[in-house]
């Protein structure tokens, strides 16, 4: 990843953090899910939206707890669409302005290709 792609994830990272201080957060994790608009998200990216809603999770707690629960075939699409769809996700990052803020669906993106990372694989 880029200097500014880890800039942007930090500064998401962070006002989700803000979003989630007070918050009740007594929610079973095996619930969460990321809620996401498609609209906003390039038409070409879309085929990455179950995924990013599914491990897309700036809490690295969650994130892991989503990897944790997947199975071996969530795994191989989470693989799959970061092969064919990772480049692309990096490319639409890469357009948002260094000081401008994220959408939600980028954040998720992003988080999700963390995951990816994130297995060591």
């Amino acid at each position: 990843m880029n200097e500014k792609a880890i800039l942007l994830m930090a500064l998401a990272g962070l006002l989700v953090a803000i979003g989630l201080a007070g918050c009740d957060q007594g929610h079973e994790p095996t619930a969460a899910t990321v809620q996401l608009d498609s609209a906003a998200v390039p038409e070409h990216l879309r085929p990455a939206l179950p995924m990013a809603r599914q491990f897309g999770f700036a809490d690295g707690g969650l994130r892991a707890d989503a990897l944790d629960r997947a199975s071996p075939s969530e795994l191989e699409e989470l693989l799959r669409i970061v092969r064919q769809h990772g480049e692309g996700i990096d490319r639409w990052l890469d357009s948002f302005p260094p000081d401008a803020d994220i959408s939600d669906e980028a954040a998720a993106m992003m988080y999700m290709l963390l995951a990816h990372e994130e297995l060591g694989l």
